[in-house]
């Protein structure tokens, strides 16, 4: 798959429209860097999940709980 070469002040100018894909930043002929767009959405991550797998003690609130304990303050 070959990228598209773009100069940096097009780079600049059209970020907009140019930023959802793949590209070759150049500048006087010469390749500066390789611009590759982040995925569209991160993974989430489940908080409470992974604080019950961290812990060997059994949690005796719920993760929600916590939070809201800790807003009370």
């Amino acid at each position: 798959m070959a990228t598209t070469q773009i100069t940096t002040r097009r780079f600049t100018k059209e970020f907009r429209t140019v930023r959802t894909r793949p590209l070759q930043v150049t500048d006087r002929g010469r390749i500066l860097g390789t611009w590759i767009p982040a995925p569209s959405k991160p993974v989430p991550v489940d908080f409470e999940a992974r604080a019950r797998k961290d812990s060997t003690a059994a949690m005796p609130l719920s993760f929600a709980a916590l939070l809201k304990e800790g807003q009370k303050r």
